[in-house]
C-alpha cells in the first residue's frame, strides 16, 4: 500500500519536471517513509486522545523512535506489517501503563535495567540489506550508549519519584528496543547461513 502510493507520487513528480527518473528510487523511498511515519504517528496520536494518554504516549514515542534510530534492530518486511506491528506494541504499552501493577512494575525496572546489555554491546544492529559504514558504525554506537544511559537515569529518577506516566513510556521503550536487537541479531545470523549455504550449493 505505501510503496505503491509512494511510486505513484514519485511517477507524478517525474510528470511535472520535479523530480529526474534517475532519483525515482530515492524519492520513492523517502516518500514512503514519510507516508508510513505520517500515517503511524496520526493513528497512535488518536488513541492517545481518545484514551487521555497524551503524555505517556508522547515520551514514549519519542523514547523509542529516538533509540531505535541509532540502535538498529529487527525489521518488518513491508510497511505494512511494521504498521501493525508498531501499533500493537503501542498498545500493550498502554495496556501496562493502565493496569499499574506492581509486579509490573517491578518487572519493567528489571528488564529496562538488563536492557541496558544487549543495546550498548551490541548497537547498531544493521538491516542485513542496508549496511552502515565502519564510521557510520561507531558514530550510531556512541550515540546509542548516550541515549540508553540517558534514558536509564530517567527511569530510575522516575521510579523513585513514582512518576508513572514517565517511568512506564521510558522503561517500556527500553524493554521493547533491546528485545528488537536481539531478534534483529537471530535474523541476520540465520540470513547469513542461508546465504552461506546457498553459495556453498552454487
Amino acid at each position: 500500500m505505501f510503496k505503491q502510493w509512494a511510486k505513484d507520487i514519485s511517477l507524478m513528480l517525474i510528470a511535472n519536471n520535479i523530480i529526474t527518473f534517475e532519483n525515482r528510487e530515492a524519492y520513492s523511498y523517502g516518500i514512503e517513509l514519510f507516508l508510513f511515519k505520517t500515517s503511524l504517528y496520526i493513528i497512535v496520536g488518536a488513541i492517545a486522545l481518545i484514551t487521555h494518554t497524551l503524555i505517556p504516549s508522547a515520551i514514549f514515542v519519542v523514547s523509542y523512535m529516538l533509540l531505535r534510530q541509532y540502535s538498529g534492530g529487527y525489521h518488518c518486511k513491508t510497511a505494512e506489517t511494521c504498521m501493525i506491528v508498531s501499533i500493537l506494541m503501542y498498545l500493550i504499552f498502554l495496556l501496562l501503563y493502565k493496569l499499574d501493577y506492581g509486579d509490573t512494575k517491578i518487572f519493567f525496572l528489571i528488564s529496562s535495567l538488563v536492557s541496558f546489555l544487549p543495546i550498548a554491546i551490541f548497537s547498531p544492529v544493521e538491516n542485513i540489506n542496508n549496511p552502515l559504514t565502519i564510521k557510520e558504525k561507531k558514530k550510531y554506537h556512541i550515540i546509542a550508549v548516550i541515549i540508553v544511559v540517558s534514558l536509564i537515569a530517567i527511569m530510575l529518577l522516575s521510579y523513585y519519584f513514582t512518576v508513572n506516566n514517565v517511568f512506564y513510556a521510558v522503561s517500556y521503550a527500553l524493554t521493547a528496543d533491546s528485545v528488537l536487537i536481539i531478534l534483529g541479531l537471530r535474523r541476520n545470523k540465520n540470513e547469513e547461513t542461508c546465504n552461506e549455504s546457498n553459495s556453498s550449493d552454487g
